[in-house]
């Protein structure tokens, strides 16, 4: 096994520890370094296999990160109390960016068998979530209860839930070597623990999602049929968590106030674009509090990086050089998948998708969700530089999805 495939079957476990790392007040640094350090060594095994294309997808990403980088070293170098956590984080994402940008000896593996890995990795990792949850949520039955699993258990749901959901999307459209009744049971577990993370914005990711599946998916009526279930089971069922939490949010906007998360994203909100009109070419630098240059004081304020909508992170941070930039590494996913099989090129565009919806509410790409995407973004290179070496009559290696 390679070490980017031991990479893919460990970050969900590496994502779920963190969560309690932060809890207990543990090093989680130790645990962003594994991904980091597994990749990078993976230059020192190279194989026979050498990539000759996709040269603008290597440059667009190589400028991403190194923009990002430049943009935190110059915030420490000009802000010296903030230390160097915000380049030394982006540090490492640029060794990744550049070890996509030098890697000329990938390894030939296609998308499904690198992703197969993860998928099974995420459905132990579901399965683990949901043992842990629901005495959670027995124990603090009523009211709130949701609300315990992200202060024990889940902290950062929408980082853990976007894992769930990638998993998902491989387990409806990638063929795994795996029978169609363990594959439709990973499924049910998956979106079981999905709706346990509580977060919202992977609920709108799976509600959109399902759209895409019935319309893509070989067995279109047993999606609406499970679509219809769901629904009517999480409707009809009194008092139960999933429905509090919806009622919770949407019952205070009514009255022109937000639940507490909610609120603190509109401040959150303002304040980044005010600093992003101010500063639109550059932006203030990444890093930087969008309470920065402010007198705003709020109880999280001093500990808030990023704005909760990885658009308007990225512009007021960065200003409007870093979102076209953001921009143009998302719009050559769909471009590099055109030339993948059926099944590869659902699962990634319906993986895109989840990053974009995501990232209206939160920053996937700050978190550990940012190495699912740079591991995507790499296959990519080398799926579709296999794909154009091969001749016609080996060049079928198609999935059919689900």
């Amino acid at each position: 096994m390679n070490l980017v495939k031991l990479t893919l079957m460990l970050l969900p476990f590496i994502a779920l520890l963190s969560n309690y790392f932060k809890i207990h007040q543990l090093p989680e640094g130790v645990l962003m370094l594994t991904p980091v350090c597994l990749l990078l060594l993976s230059l020192g095994f190279p194989t026979k296999y050498r990539t000759q294309s996709a040269t603008t997808p290597r440059i667009i990403i190589t400028l991403f990160f190194s923009y990002i980088f430049f943009s935190s070293l110059y915030v420490v170098l000009d802000t010296p109390e903030l230390g160097i956590k915000p380049v030394l984080v982006q540090g490492l994402s640029f060794s990744l960016c550049l070890w996509i940008l030098i890697s000329n000896h990938l390894n030939k593996e296609n998308l499904t068998r690198y992703f197969s890995l993860y998928c099974q990795s995420t459905f132990v990792i579901a399965i683990i979530y949901i043992l842990i949850v629901i005495p959670v949520l027995l124990s603090h039955s009523g009211g709130r209860g949701w609300a315990f699993v992200s202060t024990e258990v889940l902290p950062n749901r929408n980082d853990m839930s976007l894992f769930f959901l990638v998993a998902l999307c491989g387990f409806v459209f990638l063929d795994f070597k795996i029978s169609r009744k363990l594959k439709l049971i990973a499924i049910a577990v998956i979106v079981v623990a999905l709706f346990l993370t509580f977060s919202r914005s992977s609920y709108l990711s799976l509600f959109l999602l399902s759209f895409y599946f019935i319309l893509k998916s070989k067995h279109r009526m047993g999606m609406i049929f499970a679509f219809i279930v769901v629904i009517i089971l999480i409707t009809s069922i009194d008092g139960n968590p999933i429905v509090n939490r919806l009622e919770y949010t949407f019952a205070g906007s009514t009255e022109g106030e937000y639940d507490d998360s909610t609120s603190l994203r509109v401040v959150i909100w303002d304040h980044a674009l005010n600093l992003a009109f101010e500063n639109p070419i550059f932006g203030v630098g990444h890093g930087r509090s969008p309470f920065w240059d402010s007198d705003y004081v709020g109880e999280h304020a001093a500990h808030i990086i990023f704005a909760h909508n990885y658009f308007i992170t990225q512009f007021f941070q960065l200003g409007i050089i870093g979102l076209l930039l953001t921009f143009f590494v998302f719009a050559m996913v769909p471009v590099m998948a055109k030339r993948l099989p059926a099944g590869e090129r659902n699962f990634v565009i319906a993986t895109l998708t989840l990053f974009l919806i995501m990232s209206m509410s939160g920053d996937p790409m700050y978190g550990y969700s940012k190495f699912i995407f740079i591991l995507l973004y790499s296959t990519l290179l080398n799926s579709i530089t296999v794909i154009s070496t091969q001749s016609p009559n080996i060049s079928d290696h198609s999935n059919k999805g689900t």
